[in-house]
């Protein structure tokens, strides 16, 4: 997933929009958090060329694997917007009521996705927060690739300190970060 969302910012930069939602859709189709990135990648291209145009072809790029998304879970789920998440295995919930994810994140669990020393991105990659702070330059690209990839940093936080899962078993670091890293 991290490697499809590189070669998306790739051809988001070369503004060859339509291998870039191409790429972005696959992203999505082997990370469903990359969706946590898409509105930020809008608003980013939006910022970047002040025109419509490129977001359709953002679009058009992305339509195939949205249609193999439906398509996938239909078959799998029983519809084109059903998560596998609602067939958790309840023995993998964590104190829940049954109901995953929440759509609010805790802010115990921001905390320790940003600060934690087991999978806080300040205790294993400090360098992520520090690199953001190059993004904050004056050219549009700099600021279109701060929007996207300081705002996808902040979906895919909220995304997962909403879940009851957020560890995401033994790894180092936070796993489901790592496609905007």
């Amino acid at each position: 997933a991290a490697l499809l969302f590189l070669g998306s910012y790739y051809f988001w930069l070369q503004r060859s929009y339509i291998l870039c939602g191409l790429f972005f859709g696959c992203s999505a189709l082997t990370d469903y958090g990359a969706l946590m990135v898409f509105p930020f990648l809008f608003v980013a291209t939006f910022w970047r060329e002040r025109n419509w145009r490129p977001l359709a072809f953002i679009s058009i790029g992305a339509f195939p694997t949205a249609l193999v998304w439906a398509w996938y879970h239909t078959v799998a789920f029983g519809g084109p917007l059903t998560l596998p998440m609602r067939f958790y295995n309840p023995a993998v919930k964590e104190g829940s009521d049954g109901d995953s994810p929440t759509f609010l994140p805790s802010f115990p669990v921001l905390m320790r996705l940003l600060f934690g020393p087991e999978r806080g991105i300040l205790y294993t990659q400090p360098w992520i927060l520090i690199s953001f702070l190059c993004l904050l330059g004056k050219s549009k690209l700099a600021r279109g690739s701060g929007i996207l990839l300081i705002g996808g940093l902040a979906g895919l936080l909220w995304m997962n300190a909403s879940v009851d899962a957020w560890h995401a078993g033994m790894v180092l670091g936070p796993r489901y970060l790592s496609l905007i890293f």
